[in-house]
């Protein structure tokens, strides 16, 4: 288990939230999908990724993406996350654990 910020963020989203997310280092994506120790290989596999949490149609499949976060794997544990969409879902469990430094225990809207 990792102490890692973005780490603590990703499993927040799978348990809380039924977004897919999409992986992406340089312009490729390199993971879509709900697997956490998944994503997570995918988000470190460079030192700068782009994380986006999606929705899905059910009916066809098609992933819309609703918010953004960039992350910078050279900077602290808890400065992982370096960007992301202001008042979306991560912007706003940033705020509610302090950058996951407190427990997620607030239901916050879907993503």
């Amino acid at each position: 288990m990792s102490n890692d910020v973005a780490y603590k963020m990703i499993n927040d989203v799978i348990r809380h939230t039924e977004c897919v997310v999409m992986i992406s280092c340089e312009g490729e994506i390199d993971y879509t999908g709900r697997n956490p120790d998944a994503i997570w290989e995918a988000a470190t596999g460079c030192d700068e990724v782009e994380l986006e949490l999606c929705t899905v149609n059910l009916d066809t499949l098609e992933l819309t993406p609703v918010d953004w976060a960039y992350l910078v794997h050279g900077n602290a544990s808890d400065e992982t996350i370096c960007d992301c969409l202001h008042g979306k879902w991560i912007d706003n469990w940033c705020n509610v654990t302090d950058f996951g430094s407190r427990p997620y225990v607030v239901e916050l809207e879907q993503c």
